[in-house]
């Protein structure tokens, strides 16, 4: 475990180890006593200092990791499990803080209930860096170029942002075949779906937030006369107006899965539309 060289900081750290279960003394004793390795001792007889480690970065969702991943890193960690059908509400175990205190970077959205708590953990060593989370693909690609300045590698960025943008390119596609020609419905839109909204080319005319809408804000949006839902699969709201219109639901994620891929998220949403209104299942001019 890296030494911060903060006294109380360790402390904290080692009562955090003894909580889990960890061996602290014992571990110190048998660091401090190991002998330098032939190759690390040639390094510093000759003046050089060793390779620096990949930097270690703690992201607090799947989607902080992928954009950290774009940006060019590669030893990410993710504390709220890709699983979660919502991640930012995940309860950090101490685990998760202590590898948050030993990390070199902490990358999150800011919006995580659990944001202050892990700011807390940060070691003296550590960076917090707060990031714009939102698949517009302006934000999106100014996001990880600034993070490959810090923590990555901007080649390694802009190669994967262009991949990112065939696969963007592609959803159009995909959305426009699924629709039909010419088509671009009248669409309710779930308020952490706009971007979706506006690279699918659709007609948005209102917005509506998770959980069942109240009688008064259904009829209002109803009124809208909507020809299509697109929902949110981490917190629905659009359910309920779909069934009450008449019209069909497309659900979307946000968060990336295991992979942290940012192209996959775009995949996978191109699929939901396809499958969403294949069969005659597309909105009705």
């Amino acid at each position: 475990m890296r030494r911060t060289g903060a006294g109380p900081r360790k402390g904290w750290a080692a009562a955090l180890a003894v909580f889990l279960g960890l061996a602290w003394a014992p571990a110190a004793l048998a660091f401090d006593a190991a002998p330098v390795p032939a190759s690390a001792a040639a390094e510093a007889a000759r003046g050089a200092p060793p390779a620096d480690p990949e930097p270690r970065v703690v992201a607090s969702t799947a989607w902080a990791g992928a954009v950290a991943r774009a940006a060019g890193a590669r030893n990410v960690r993710v504390l709220s499990p890709p699983t979660l059908q919502h991640p930012p509400e995940y309860e950090p175990r101490p685990s998760d803080l202590l590898a948050v205190a030993e990390a070199e970077f902490l990358v999150l959205g800011g919006f995580e209930r659990f944001a202050q708590r892990l700011r807390e953990a940060v070691g003296s060593r550590g960076q917090v860096v707060q990031v714009r989370l939102d698949h517009d693909p302006e934000v999106t690609d100014q996001e990880v170029r600034r993070l490959a300045r810090l923590l990555g590698d901007p080649g390694e960025a802009e190669r994967n942002l262009s991949a990112l943008q065939l696969e963007r390119e592609r959803f159009t596609r995909v959305v426009a075949e699924s629709l039909g020609p010419g088509a671009r419905p009248r669409v309710l839109v779930h308020r952490f779906l706009e971007a979706w909204a506006r690279l699918a080319g659709l007609d948005v005319v209102a917005t509506f937030a998770m959980g069942p809408a109240r009688p008064s804000d259904l009829l209002r949006l109803l009124e809208q006369r909507p020809q299509m839902i697109l929902d949110n699969a981490h917190a629905p709201g659009g359910a309920e107006l779909a069934e009450t219109a008449g019209v069909p639901r497309v659900v979307l994620v946000n968060f990336p899965g295991a992979d942290l891929d940012l192209a996959g998220v775009v995949r996978e949403n191109g699929h939901r539309f396809r499958e969403a209104l294949a069969g005659g299942n597309a909105p009705k001019p």
